[in-house]
C-alpha cells in the first residue's frame, strides 16, 4: 500500500486535480522557482541542476550573476531622475556599439549625491538569452523571466502573456460594476432622505461645503507655488551642468566611428572620460588635445583590452582652458 501511495503521490496527473482557474491572474499566483546562472556556458553542475529542476516545474525564473554582463554607471541629475528608463534607454542606443541592437539592459539605483542620482545598468547579448530560453525549452519546461540576481524593476525577458493582462482587466472590470451598482443604490437612497430635508438645512450644508471646496482650493495652490519653486531650482541646476553638450557635439564631429564614449564628467576646470576604440589610444589623445577648450590631455592608467567588445578601454583627464572651465 505504500508503494502504491508514493507511486500516485509522484504521477503528474495529480496536477489535473488542482483547478486551473485557482491560479490565474486575479487570484494568488506560484512564484517559479528560482536559478542562479553563474557561468556561461553552464558548467557541467549547473547544466545537471537546471535539468533537476526541469524536470520537477513547468516555469523556471533565470537570475543571471551580475559578472556575466557589462556593467555600466549612469549619472542623472535629480530633475531627470523620473524618467530615468527612457533616458538611460536612450544614452545606451547612443552609446552602445550598433546602437546596442542585439543588446538588452536591466538597470537599478545605487546611489545619490546632493545634486545627481547613480545608476548601474547591467547589459546581456540576446542571443544568449535565447539560448538559455532554448536550453530550458529542451528539458522540457519553459522561462518565466531572466533578470540579473538581486536587480529589481522590469526583467531582461518575460513571458507574461497578454491574455492574463485581459483577465485581470475582467476581473477588475466585474469588480467594478459591482461597486457601482451598490455606490448608485446608496446614492439614490441619500438623494431621497435629503429631499425630505427643510431648505434651511440644505443651503447650510451647500455653504459648508463651498467653504470645505475653499480650503481645499487654497492649499492646493499654496503646494502647487511650493512645486513651482522646487521645478525652477531643478531647472536652474540642469542648466548649470548642460554645458558638457558642448563637449559632446565637439567629440561628437571629430572623433572617427571606431572611437565611442562611455563616460564624460566634468568638475570645474577638469574633464574626465572613459571608452572604447578599435585603434591606438593615443590618436584619441591628439584629437581631444586639439580641441580649443582642451589645455594639456592625459591618460590615466594602462590602456586595457576589453574582451566583451574587442576593443581598447581608455581613460583620460582633460585639463579644461580657463574661459571654457564651468564655475
Amino acid at each position: 500500500m505504500r508503494d502504491i501511495a508514493r507511486q500516485i503521490g509522484q504521477s503528474a496527473r495529480l496536477r489535473a486535480l488542482i483547478p486551473a482557474t485557482l491560479f490565474q491572474p486575479g487570484f494568488f499566483v506560484l512564484d517559479p522557482p528560482v536559478f542562479v546562472v553563474r557561468s556561461l556556458p553552464l558548467s557541467d553542475a549547473d547544466a545537471r541542476g537546471l535539468a533537476n529542476l526541469a524536470k520537477r516545474h513547468d516555469a523556471i525564473s533565470l537570475h543571471l550573476d551580475s559578472s556575466l554582463g557589462l556593467q555600466r554607471t549612469v549619472t542623472l541629475p535629480k530633475a531627470a531622475a523620473g524618467r530615468a528608463k527612457a533616458v538611460i534607454n536612450m544614452q545606451m542606443r547612443q552609446t552602445l556599439p550598433a546602437m546596442a541592437n542585439g543588446l538588452v539592459w536591466q538597470f537599478a539605483q545605487t546611489g545619490r549625491t546632493a545634486q545627481d542620482v547613480l545608476f548601474t545598468v547591467f547589459v546581456m547579448k540576446e542571443d544568449v538569452l535565447l539560448q538559455l530560453r532554448d536550453t530550458v525549452e529542451n528539458l522540457g519546461s519553459v522561462v518565466s523571466e531572466i533578470r540579473f540576481a538581486g536587480v529589481n524593476g522590469p526583467a531582461l525577458s518575460s513571458t507574461q502573456q497578454k491574455d492574463a493582462n485581459t483577465q485581470r482587466r475582467w476581473i477588475l472590470a466585474t469588480a467594478f460594476c459591482v461597486l457601482a451598482t451598490v455606490s448608485w443604490a446608496v446614492w439614490a437612497l441619500e438623494a431621497n432622505v435629503h429631499a425630505l430635508q427643510t431648505a434651511n438645512a440644505a443651503r447650510a450644508a451647500s455653504n459648508a461645503a463651498l467653504e470645505e471646496q475653499l480650503v481645499g482650493v487654497t492649499a492646493r495652490i499654496n503646494d502647487t507655488e511650493g512645486q513651482r519653486a522646487r521645478l525652477l531650482a531643478d531647472l536652474g541646476t540642469f542648466d548649470r551642468q548642460s554645458g558638457r553638450l558642448a563637449y559632446w557635439a565637439d567629440l561628437t564631429r571629430d572623433l572617427p566611428d571606431t572611437v565611442w564614449i562611455s563616460e564624460l564628467n566634468v568638475d570645474a576646470d577638469r574633464m574626465s572620460l572613459a571608452g572604447f576604440t578599435r585603434g591606438d589610444a593615443t590618436e584619441v589623445v591628439e584629437i581631444i588635445q586639439r580641441q580649443a577648450w582642451a589645455d594639456t590631455v592625459r591618460l590615466e592608467g594602462p590602456i586595457q583590452f576589453d574582451t566583451f567588445t574587442r576593443q581598447n578601454r581608455f581613460s583620460l583627464t582633460v585639463a579644461l582652458n580657463e574661459a571654457d572651465a564651468t564655475p
